[in-house]
């Protein structure tokens, strides 16, 4: 991406002064020197009168980039343009005064004066080093003054700066030098942010260290989600315009870096601090030089600016969150159940340590910068969780004739199937530690090449507990099932047991008010060895989830600058060579419990129970303390005694990736003119990028405890006094620590080659017209490798092991064994004859498989057997099977190895001055990331199902269409744009969930899997953005006596996006039986669906995103404050899903599932100050986020529900942070 300004064209215009032009300047400083620059004898005389008869003269000088000849060792050159800060036009014939530094005896500072030319360009040839103030005069203008310039020698220092024009209600006023007095450092940023927009060959927005301040923006990630179209996930990843960071880049000094996170392609954005930010890009359209998968835009973090003064800045800072404070669960290692913490154990800390400074070494320029950064932070989301179905239509088949007796309930728009709703706390600590350096020299002594080396590594731990608790059936009714005991004509089947099959439950409520396959009381207290007992049917079920990930993150960048112009004039080169390794560890454990009701001591075959609990539904304290009938032994405590779990409801997952990757690429640029009135600006460049990822992972699989091991009971139950003993035995009973030394391994490698060529014309300075093409060859390989290390023999027999983990099975006619098991997609449950599992195919009339649903090709060659059950003929006869390691190994390989030509064209229109007008068009691709090929099963904070890669994913095609206005007025940056876009994504991926249809009963093992998938159609995004920001000074053009609101600014922007993709025909016809109706609900017009709708939102993509903010900054008391809020609609987070038999026939049914929308609030105050005797600034700053703490949670659909459906709801409590910063410059 080009974003360096042309001012080529105002080079052109630079004349120089005769010397009676000159006698007119020195003249103008005589009247200077009598006044003694006092503000006082200002307001006698207009200095716009005093130089007004310089008339269109402008200052001899030779081009800015030259030194001066007799230039002495201790002096440097000082150039720069003075331009309109509403509409960036160069000012001509303002006055610009050089104030030397207060010399050390107490005299007047020597002072210079020169005036403007026609293009805004001044210079004083000749200036010894050090630190000076710069006043601009101009009549119609602010006076203002540019503090702590430095000038150093050798080199050409340049000041360009934004003149702000009076408004109407001063225009006549005195002249006050205080009127507009910005920072070198401030000015810098604010000139950058102003002509990266205006002239930029992209759409763009700039955030600068002045706006992360204004935000008190913690990291990247919170300063993006002030930028019109953008919205930030998980509060890490962006997305631009409402398409998911897959179709988005995110560059580090235009450099692509490997995330640290394994579900995302794109880098945390929260993984860099705002101290070392110098600035942010954000790019909303593709350009040639930028990576081809930016079809949404791209995000280039810039850190390479550095103080002009040795800079030093220390701060540090505490806080709280609300919730936290409240309840929070510590992570405890080796446990899936986290421990209550108390008030000391949760405060948030920041401490951030910066220095930097230029200075100069052999007559060249050295730069250097560094940071150290650590902050821990501390947040609770509570609420409630309620897993949510449809009942399907109950029919009944007489003769050929299907009679529906019950309507379904998506045919009403109801979810009334319930798995119970349970108290949910989800705790997460984070910790990260950073580390940054940089050093950049001048190669020369005129500034015409340079080189910075960039070091940057950063550490973050995560700590996330997740408890579900005390769950219920709501609108169950409890009294009459507790009656039942004593007075119901079934009291027969459930004898001296507190157990009932799912059946026998019918028999005391209406059973369509649970779900028949997610309920607890249908799967929780299913086991083996105890087929005859079912669920426990009031007491409370656990889930507990405890999850550790370190990520650590660290690049080696070398960044080039070269002025070729000796060359040839006009011609640059930058390059950039980079190394950078992401590596990432991940534990979880998570647990179904329960407290258990039964006679501690009752033997394997005997059901005894303490009494019947006090109230329902109930709690551990709410059962008798005394043996009921036929019981031996009972709990002598009320929250403590049996609590229990067993193999079957455990998961440990354990996870290791490494991933190196090298980058290099170069830009050439040529400036050239043709002719008078046309300017040209050719590049070409190239792109090379290498990326290997190791994976190691293992996952527990079913077994039974150690015997003798703490807590162990009758073989099978592992047990405790309390969850957290309970977690801690299970941990020794299961051994998971043996489990976790002897990982599967999987390897993944990524080359990107590109080159590309694009071309700006200018016309008459108002109008670019760009086009470009890149070249992209694009190689990704897949070899997922995750066997278990069991080998099945064929026919009936004990599996046998396979210690390698390889497959490679010590039988060469058994098959290896792998998990997730072979049936969640790469294999169909079609064959009767099976050797290896006998394929249920009686269900399988009009079935889907997961193939299906996946639209992957299983490329397995389907096997011939001879007629038998189930195979009537030779069509019936073909079958999907995997009988082999070959096999398995081919539906686990992944390898894409395309050429794609990505063009882009774009043009921009300035009609009038402040006004432009922008059109692009591009093709570009979206890469599936490594995550999302690998074949091994992940748990996720805040997310129930684990994620599950698929090998067959392709590359997604992307089209965009761009128009925009931007109008630009104002004190710096005051705007209005209005954009509208189109984009089409062929085959997009998104997220599916899905289950193993061979396995029932055993969660870990059967899932649910959230799986991607290419959707075989075509995705359609039409969006708008409006984006606004204004001071409120405007107020007094009007005539209005209120300066203090010009103290106040306004913005923000507001963008929707109507994103659509069709569904596919075998996502229609699943829940089909969701939506049959009775004759009788049919003719009352009680039906409201018919069908799924034919189209769904995109995957991963709100409806709208919204933001505004109004900031107060008074300079002179140094107070500023900024009141902010975001908004953001529900985001469909997985794709409806359908549980099925082997057959293919649905057994339970899923609506598509959105994170709700929600709105944050934050206010941020500072304030500067300083003490007496003391250098340097101090600021002190206090944040309060999330004011109002908005309800969040996830909803299913509400397009295809009769009313709002939540399956949790949880707030994140207000945060609250305060700090103090010193900052000092020598």
């Amino acid at each position: 991406m080009n974003l360096k300004p042309d001012r080529s064209s105002n080079r052109r215009q630079r004349k120089a002064l005769t010397s009676g032009q000159r006698m007119l300047i020195i003249s103008g400083l005589i009247v200077l020197a009598s006044a003694g620059w006092d503000g006082s004898a200002l307001a006698q005389q207009d200095l716009g009168d005093v130089f007004g008869n310089v008339g269109s003269t402008a200052l001899e000088t030779s081009p800015e980039d030259e030194l001066a000849a007799d230039l002495q060792p201790d002096e440097g050159t000082l150039t720069g343009q003075v331009i309109n800060a509403e509409t960036g036009v160069p000012v001509s014939n303002a006055t610009v005064i050089l104030i030397w530094p207060d010399p050390a005896d107490g005299s007047e500072a020597r002072q210079e004066v020169h005036l403007t030319g026609s293009g805004g360009e001044f210079r004083f040839p000749r200036v010894p080093a050090g630190t000076y103030r710069l006043n601009f005069i101009k009549s119609g203008y602010r006076v203002a003054e540019l503090k702590s310039f430095k000038v150093i020698a050798g080199q050409v220092n340049v000041a360009d700066f934004p003149l702000p024009p009076k408004t109407a209600a001063t225009a006549g006023d005195v002249m006050n030098l205080e009127a507009f007095v910005v920072e070198a450092a401030i000015v810098g940023d604010m000139m950058q942010g102003l002509e990266l927009r205006m002239d930029s060959d992209a759409m763009v927005d700039v955030m600068g260290a002045e706006d992360l301040s204004k935000y008190a923006a913690s990291d990247v990630a919170d300063a993006l989600k002030r930028v019109a179209g953008v919205n930030v996930v998980e509060g890490r990843f962006a997305v631009i315009r409402g398409l998911d960071d897959r179709y988005s880049s995110t560059l580090f000094n235009q450099a692509p870096i490997p995330s640290s996170d394994p579900l995302r392609q794109s880098v945390q954005l929260d993984l860099f601090p705002s101290d070392i930010v110098s600035g942010i890009v954000v790019a909303k359209t593709f350009e040639a030089p930028t990576p081809g998968n930016s079809g949404a835009g791209s995000i280039d973090i810039n850190t390479m600016s550095y103080p002009d003064d040795f800079t030093l800045r220390l701060s540090g800072g505490s806080g709280f969150n609300e919730n936290a404070l409240q309840e929070f669960l510590l992570y405890q290692p080796r446990s899936f159940a986290g421990v209550q913490a108390t008030g000391e154990d949760i405060v948030e800390s920041d401490v951030n340590v910066s220095l930097g400074g230029k200075t100069s070494l052999w007559n060249r320029e050295l730069r250097y910068k560094a940071v150290f950064a650590r902050e821990v932070d501390f947040v609770s989301g509570l609420g409630y969780i309620e897993g949510l179905e449809p009942r399907p239509a109950f029919t009944r088949r007489r003769g050929s004739r299907v009679q529906v007796r019950e309507t379904g309930d998506l045919a009403l728009g109801l979810l009334t199937l319930s798995d119970g709703r349970f108290d949910l706390v989800q705790s997460e600590k984070s910790e990260q530690y950073t580390y940054y350096g940089a050093l950049g020299i001048d190669l020369d002594e005129g500034g015409k090449h340079r080189v910075d080396l960039t070091a940057f590594h950063t550490s973050k731990n995560i700590e996330d507990v997740q408890s579900r608790t005390n769950g219920y059936i709501p609108g169950f009714d409890y009294d009459y099932f507790r009656g039942t005991f004593d007075n119901s004509p079934y009291i027969s089947r459930f004898a001296n047991n507190l157990y009932f099959r799912s059946q026998d439950f019918r028999f005391l409520q209406d059973w369509n008010a649970v779900s028949t396959v997610n309920s607890p009381l249908n799967r929780y207290r299913s086991e083996p060895n105890r087929p005859e007992l079912g669920p426990l049917s009031y007491a409370p079920i656990e889930l507990s989830r405890a999850i550790t990930q370190d990520r650590q993150l660290t690049v080696f960048q070398l960044n080039g600058e070269d002025d070729l112009e000796d060359l040839l004039e006009g011609l640059s080169f930058k390059w950039v060579a980079n190394y950078a390794r992401s590596q990432q560890e991940e534990t979880a454990l998570a647990a179904r419990y329960w407290w258990e009701a039964l006679d501690a001591a009752a033997g394997a075959d005997e059901v005894s129970f303490c009494g019947l609990p006090r109230s329902f539904p109930a709690q551990p304290y709410d059962f008798p303390t005394a043996p009921g009938p036929g019981a031996t032994e009972c709990p002598t405590s009320n929250a403590e005694g049996n609590w229990r779990t067993i193999g079957r409801d455990l998961t440990s997952i354990a996870n290791r990736i490494d991933e190196n990757q090298g980058f290099g690429r170069g830009d050439l640029t040529y400036e050239f003119p043709i002719g008078s009135k046309v300017e040209a600006k050719a590049g070409t460049g190239f792109w090379y990028e290498n990326a290997t990822r190791d994976l190691t992972f293992s996952e527990y699989l079913l077994s039974n405890p150690i015997p003798g091991s703490p807590g162990v009971v009758n073989g099978s139950y592992v047990t405790g006094d309390t969850p957290v003993e309970l977690a801690t035995n299970t941990f020794q009973a299961f051994d998971l620590a043996g489990v976790r030394a002897d990982p599967a391994e999987s390897k993944f490698s990524r080359e990107i080659a590109a080159g590309y060529f694009d071309l700006k014309m200018t016309f008459l300075d108002d109008l670019d017209i760009i086009g470009g093409v890149r070249l992209e060859q694009i190689k990704i390989i897949a070899d997922n490798r995750p066997f278990t290390g069991a080998c099945l023999p064929r026919g009936s027999g004990i599996a046998e092991p396979d210690p390698t983990k390889t497959g490679n099975c010590p039988d060469p006619t058994a098959l290896p064994a792998i998990f997730p098991g072979r049936y969640v997609y790469l294999d169909r449950q079609d064959n009767p004859q099976n050797p290896y599992f006998r394929e249920d195919r009686s269900y399988l009339v009009d079935g889907i498989f997961h193939d299906q649903l996946l639209n992957i090709d299983l490329a397995i060659p389907q096997t011939p057997y001879p007629p038998g059950p189930g195979c009537d003929g030779p069509e019936d006869c073909l079958f999907y099977d995997v009988l082999n390691r070959d096999m398995v190994l081919s539906g686990l390989r992944g390898e894409i190895d395309e050429l794609k030509v990505l063009p882009m064209a774009s043009l921009a229109y300035r009609p009038v001055e402040g006004i432009t007008l922008r059109a692009a068009y591009s093709e570009t691709v979206s890469r599936p990331s490594f995550r999302e090929l690998a074949y091994y099963a992940s748990i996720v904070p805040g997310i129930p199902d684990r994620i599950l890669g698929n090998p067959q994913l392709d590359l997604s095609e992307v089209q965009s269409v761009d128009t925009r206005f931007e109008y630009f007025w104002g004190d710096v940056g005051d705007l209005f744009a209005v954009g509208f876009f189109y984009k089409s994504i062929e085959n997009p991926i998104e997220l599916i969930v899905l289950k193993d249809p061979s396995i029932r009963g055993q969660p870990l093992l059967e899932g649910p899997f959230r799986v991607y998938r290419n959707n075989e159609n075509s995705a359609q995004l039409l969006g708008a953005e409006i984006e606004g920001r204004i001071t409120l000074d405007i107020v007094e053009k009007t005539g209005a006596d209120l300066p203090f609101l010009a103290f106040f600014s306004l913005g923000g922007n507001f963008t929707y996006i109507d994103a659509k993709v069709a569904r596919s025909a075998f996502e229609i016809q699943q829940p089909a039986r969701y939506f049959e109706a009775t004759e009788e609900d049919i003719e009352n017009g009680n039906v409201r669906f018919t069908q799924l709708s034919s189209n769904r939102r995109l995957f991963n993509q709100p409806e709208w995103t919204a933001n505004a903010n109004i900031t107060f900054d008074q300079p002179n008391w140094g107070t500023t404050a900024t009141l902010s809020v975001f908004a953001i609609s529900d985001i469909l987070n997985a794709a409806g899903f359908a549980e099925t038999d082997g057959g293919g026939q649905p057994e339970a049914y899923t609506l598509d599932e959105f994170t709700d929308s929600y709105y944050q609030l934050d206010l941020v105050f500072g304030q500067n100050f300083e003490i007496p005797r003391t250098p340097g600034i101090f600021t002190l700053r206090a944040s309060l986020k999330n004011l109002t703490d908005t309800v969040r949670g996830f909803i299913y659909d509400k397009k295809a529900t009769s009313q709002v459906y939540r399956e949790r709801q949880f707030t994140v409590g207000r945060d609250y942070s305060f700090a103090l910063q010193y900052q000092v410059t020598f």
